[in-house]
């Protein structure tokens, strides 16, 4: 009797044994790997590689709620990397900025949505230019010793025009240096802005003639400047023509490779530069090599709260609109515990600390 129990208690154990092995690990350990693409603010990694940002700061409460303290972090470049590890069980948790989409759930499973998201456009020189930013445009090198030129040419036709009139002309341009050069820069001046000097013109025939000669020389520049003001506004105009998704048809438009946006602007046959990064991508606009970025609208939004510059905007609404949510393997167990931990958190002011902490303007 007991050489025929034997045998079948082998068995049993075995069997056992073997189950032990199909069943995930985490079901049996406190051991969680989380898997992590760095994308401000919701993901982001200092020198000293501690992770910080909306999505980990979130994870860090699910994972206090859900009493899971060993928890294993590992960076990846690529959301594709991120949806790899957890296809191939070499992560259970994928957190960062990551869209669920019907063509990612096929491979793997996602939390509770717990941010709503969406595309945006960001060109460059999106915003109108006000008298400032004109004014700063305008002063070109090549403009700025233009001036200069003018200004001493209006010096130097002053004092030749006081030497000449102070014999004929003494009311308008006094003998006395002080007071006739304040005269005659006066007159100088209004002729080269306009054109004429109401109260007072030169009476001798060289005073004349270089009077005719300024005038015209004002009419040239007036000229000038109004051309290249006009010229300045209409490159901004021309440049600012990307309202909405609709304007992007046969202009070139960045974005980050592997992401949900891309995949928007490919299935739109869109003329699609991938870039690797954010950064990259803003770098591509700025250098003219692309007319508009197209990417998620709050990291946008961040970025650009973040790196204070004048000439980029986001422009048009919100579109193709999705939601982000932590990232799972297939049928994994710790989806119901997770998203019960996220409920739990979504019915406290947790998620309202977080908006104001990353999506907060900073105080100028």
């Amino acid at each position: 009797m007991i050489q025929s129990f034997l045998p079948t208690l082998f068995k049993s154990l075995l069997l056992a044994f073997l189950l032990t092995l199909a069943v995930p690990s985490s079901l049996f350990a406190d051991h969680i790997v989380v898997v992590v693409k760095p994308v401000a603010p919701f993901v982001m990694v200092d020198d000293s590689g501690k992770f910080s940002g909306y999505s980990i700061d979130l994870w860090n409460e699910v994972a206090r709620n859900a009493g899971w303290t060993d928890v294993e972090f590992r960076k990846v470049d690529t959301v594709a990397a991120m949806i790899d590890a957890l296809k191939s069980g070499q992560a259970d948790v994928g957190v960062g900025a990551l869209s669920i989409t019907a063509e990612r759930s096929k491979e793997i499973d996602f939390s509770h949505p717990f941010y709503d998201s969406g595309l945006d456009i960001m060109v460059k020189g999106g915003g109108a230019p006000g008298p400032l930013d004109l004014i700063e445009r305008l002063l070109t090198p090549s403009l700025v010793l233009t001036f200069a030129g003018i200004m001493v040419a209006l010096i130097i036709v002053s004092h030749i025009l006081w030497w000449f009139e102070r014999k004929h002309n003494h009311e308008d341009f006094p003998h006395h240096y002080g007071e006739g050069m304040i005269e005659s820069i006066w007159w100088t001046t209004c002729v080269l802005i306009g054109g004429m000097c109401m109260n007072k013109d030169p009476k001798g025939l060289t005073g004349r003639i270089i009077g005719t000669a300024w005038a015209l020389v004002g009419i040239a520049m007036i000229s000038y400047l109004t051309a290249t003001a006009t010229t300045i506004m209409t490159v901004d105009s021309l440049g600012n023509d990307i309202k909405g998704p609709k304007d992007l048809a046969g202009k070139p438009v960045a974005t980050i490779q592997s992401t949900s946006a891309d995949h928007y602007l490919q299935s739109q046959h869109l003329n699609v530069v991938e870039c690797a990064n954010l950064d990259a991508a803003v770098d591509a606009l700025r250098h003219d090599k692309v007319k508009a970025v197209v990417y998620d609208a709050p990291i946008m939004m961040y970025y650009l709260t973040q790196n204070d510059s004048n000439e980029l905007h986001l422009v048009g609404h919100l579109f193709e609109k999705q939601k982000y949510g932590f990232g799972l393997q297939s049928n994994s167990k710790l989806r119901q515990q997770l998203n019960s931990a996220l409920l739990s958190i979504e019915e406290t002011d947790f998620i309202d600390k977080l908006d104001k902490i990353y999506f907060t303007p900073p105080e100028s």
